[in-house]
């Protein structure tokens, strides 16, 4: 009987450990661990922010913002010949 206390002791302990870790990480947000937000980018190139909002389009190697401005083009290699 004593061994079985101790035992269930040292078990209550272990998950109580196991606890604190998750007590001590930080909140999940939006953000990243690198603190940018996340963005994600549908089917058609859509590119929507945490909130379902359109931020732009990405065509091909070109990168718009939502009134169809061109933002940046993805430098690389001519894709053509």
């Amino acid at each position: 009987m004593k061994q079985r206390i101790i035992t269930i002791f040292y078990l209550v302990i272990a998950l109580c450990l196991v606890f604190i870790a998750d007590l001590h990480a930080p909140e999940i947000t939006e953000r990243d661990i690198f603190g940018y937000v996340a963005y994600r980018v549908a089917e058609g190139g859509t590119i929507l922010d945490g909130d379902g909002a359109v931020r732009g389009w990405i065509l091909g190697d070109t990168v718009y913002d939502p009134s169809w401005d061109v933002r940046y083009v993805i430098p690389g290699e001519d894709k053509e010949g």
